[in-house]
């Protein structure tokens, strides 16, 4: 037999022993003995946390229960070490039975809950933690903690709100005014338009030229019908900064809803001078031309965003910016003719066949029958069984030819 298995057979012997004696002990009710014989046992290998266990157990019997919580501290993290975390949060939750008032076990509690997908009960642990800290002013454990659960719950007001005064107590300003902002957002999503205004007005005194918070305000006032409000609001926004976006943006689209056009349109046009590609001013630019009529610019002005659009697939908005400037009253051809592409090349039968049909009306219109080939040659292909079309389409072949796309398709 090696020596290393002997060595082995003497320690298991003498842990053996070790055993039987503590045990000895507890029975003749010798526990402080019985403790010092168990602690011979605590050689860092798996078989610990039993021990520790019955150590913990030990020292409840004696009344010394802040050993016994050290204990138990011990077993907990030894399994949040290697991942048992069922098996850890069990022993927490006997930790803040034993000490309620135990902020770390709650703290670690409220963690596993977290990491296991129970964010209730993770947010009760937190909360409790919560209260504790912020009465013995522990701002910034406070403040570390309720981050935690704004990140569990992040359509939460609450969490917020107490990170608001934790910061303000804390002195920093800018992270209390973001905090309210967030708050008052999750209020006006909520249509708490009332609570909303209270925390924007409670971020204003805190910090009064907060871009963020006059925005806010800006649109606040803007749902609940303040324009005048809404407007010397943003002029006192950009006499401080000329050139903030947001606030022409918001400028812009308040004209533009009263009909405003000139004004809208010379913000609108103002912005896209100082970001020549905004999506949302080229569109609200655009949108101008179209109810004054003027199509042809409106198309211009969307022409290269559709562009972009179909070559990145984005097939939708290309058709979006080509709705609006069907919805005019007029008919556009070019527009009627970019919509058709798209249909085209993605196959939609059915919305094809009604642009060439109205594209073909329009053609009726202008009595430019040759310029309708094309369309008729496609309206053939797509309603074969359309006699009117196919007799028209072979009235004017008869006339003029075939259309350019079918010579080239004989060649």
């Amino acid at each position: 037999m090696s020596p290393t298995r002997n060595r082995g057979k003497t320690r298991d012997a003498t842990r053996g022993k070790t055993r039987e004696l503590a045990e000895k002990y507890v029975k003749k009710g010798k526990l402080t003995d019985a403790i010092s014989e168990y602690k011979k046992l605590l050689t860092g290998d798996t078989q610990e946390v039993n021990v520790r266990n019955i150590i913990s157990s030990l020292y409840l019997k004696m009344n010394q229960k802040m050993r016994a919580l050290e204990e138990l501290a011990q077993v907990a993290g030894h399994y949040e070490e290697r991942g048992l975390y069922s098996q850890a949060m069990a022993v927490y939750k006997k930790i803040s039975k034993l000490n309620p008032k135990d902020m770390e076990a709650a703290m670690k509690l409220g963690d596993l809950y977290a990491r296991q997908g129970f964010p209730s009960e993770a947010k009760a642990e937190y909360l409790k933690v919560g209260k504790d800290l912020m009465r013995d002013n522990q701002i910034k454990r406070a403040i570390f903690l309720y981050e935690k659960l704004k990140k569990i719950d992040k359509k939460d007001p609450e969490a917020r709100l107490a990170l608001a005064d934790l910061y303000t107590r804390d002195g920093s300003t800018d992270q209390a005014v973001d905090e309210l902002n967030e708050a008052a957002e999750l209020k006006v999503h909520g249509n708490d338009l009332k609570h909303a205004r209270e925390l924007l007005n409670r971020a204003k005194k805190l910090k009064a030229d907060h871009p963020r918070t006059l925005s806010n305000l800006v649109d606040l006032f803007k749902r609940e019908d303040e324009k005048k409000e809404a407007l010397s609001l943003i002029d006192d926004i950009l006499k401080k900064d000329k050139d903030n976006v947001k606030a022409l943006k918001q400028m812009g689209n308040l004209y533009f809803d009263d009909q405003k056009l000139e004004k809208a349109e010379e913000v609108f046009s103002k912005i896209i001078s100082l970001r020549p590609k905004d999506i949302t001013a080229t569109v609200k630019l655009g949108h101008i031309n179209i109810l004054r009529d003027n199509l042809d610019q409106a198309f211009e002005l969307y022409e290269p965003m559709i562009d972009n659009f179909i070559q990145q697939q984005k097939f939708n908005k290309a058709i979006g910016l080509l709705g609006l400037i069907i919805s005019s009253k007029k008919a556009h051809l070019p527009t009627l003719e970019g919509l058709a592409s798209i249909y085209k090349s993605n196959n939609q039968a059915k919305n094809l066949e009604i642009v060439y049909r109205v594209i073909l009306e329009e053609y009726h219109k202008k009595d430019v029958r040759k310029e309708s080939l094309p369309v008729l040659s496609e309206l053939v292909r797509l309603c074969p069984k359309d006699d009117e079309i196919s007799d028209e389409y072979n009235r004017l072949v008869r006339k003029f030819g075939a259309p350019e796309i079918e010579k080239v398709a004989e060649v």
